[in-house]
């Protein structure tokens, strides 16, 4: 949780900074930390030097390396219709601080360890991929910030190994998630021509009625595995147009 009080948020960096000082005065080791930043005055702060109107959930963003590179923030309350359901824990433009990018999360790389990844499954977000690695522990399970980000890590990621996209269900019907998962489709699809590997890809199908895999699961939903050609074919058709304009040049068949 991240108090909605700056003097809270500078308290819990200090204390952070001080469990992690070390001998050398001149260390920060929160230097280059998103979120964390110097004031004026130098001293440690983390998220804006102003009071929150809440509280906020974070949401860690988890490396390959299984350590925490970047956190989302949620509120706890919604404040207004026009504020963004999720936004990032930055301190860009701040001194001592830094932006965190649009990281891919790993959540294999906590509930995945000694297995052999076979399955590499994304979805959207941390808090979804957490979902779908509980309910689908034989995958190797990514999460990335948003439809159209990460999509050459996640292709690396999933390099020599079957890929399952698991976008929310718009995905039939907003041509701008289409576009976004023609994209990451079509990137895979030349790296595995590239490679002459011909592991499949699939597309998750659920009922409509839940938007994302994460109630869907919960739900009990029955998921349908469709490959390329047989999710292009239930797109609606400025959907289809959309992901067609993506895969011009290519000719996925799996």
């Amino acid at each position: 949780m991240l108090p909605k009080s700056a003097l809270r948020r500078q308290k819990l960096a200090q204390s952070i900074d001080d469990a992690l000082a070390k001998d050398d005065a001149l260390f920060r080791a929160l230097r280059g930390v998103p979120g964390f930043w110097r004031t004026s005055n130098g001293r440690l702060q983390v998220g804006g030097n102003y009071d929150y109107a809440d509280d906020f959930l974070l949401i860690p963003f988890i490396g390959s390396n299984g350590l925490i590179q970047a956190c989302q923030l949620k509120a706890i309350r919604k404040n207004s219709r026009t504020s963004p359901k999720y936004s990032w824990l930055s301190s860009i433009r701040q001194r001592d601080g830094c932006g965190p990018g649009t990281p891919l999360h790993y959540e294999g790389a906590l509930g995945f360890k000694g297995k052999t990844i076979e399955t590499v499954l994304v979805t959207e977000g941390a808090l979804k991929a957490a979902t779908c690695q509980s309910f689908l522990p034989d995958r190797y399970v990514v999460g990335n910030s948003g439809v159209a980000t990460s999509h050459q890590e996640i292709v690396r990621t999933a390099r020599y190994k079957a890929l399952e996209i698991a976008f929310d269900a718009d995905c039939f019907a907003n041509p701008h998630v289409a576009r976004a998962l023609a994209s990451l489709i079509a990137s895979r699809v030349r790296e595995q021509l590239f490679l002459s590997c011909e592991q499949p890809t699939r597309i998750l199908k659920w009922d409509k009625r839940f938007k994302g895999i994460d109630d869907a699961l919960i739900a009990g939903a029955t998921v349908h595995y469709l490959d390329v050609p047989e999710w292009l074919k239930l797109l609606t058709p400025e959907c289809f147009d959309a992901a067609s304009h993506q895969l011009a040049d290519i000719s996925p068949s799996k």
